[in-house]
């Protein structure tokens, strides 16, 4: 039970993919690896579909609709 919140908190319910928390979550980590080893990172933002704006306009729940 306890995997399974950790997982909803993590992704989203409609496309399965991370969600923000889970986002920073991961990039967290990479960013500790990559420190620790030296390396560089780089992190790429696009709204392709302009989905951001209709969720922050309208809220999720339009967002979600078909």
């Amino acid at each position: 039970m306890e995997e399974e919140l950790r997982t909803l908190s993590l992704t989203d319910e409609l496309t399965g993919l991370y969600n923000r928390r889970g986002f920073m979550t991961l990039a967290d980590q990479y960013f500790k690896i990559a420190n620790r080893m030296k390396n560089k990172v780089s992190v790429l933002y696009a709204d392709l579909d302009g989905l951001k704006g209709i969720n922050d306009t309208f809220g999720h729940q339009a967002g979600d609709r078909p």
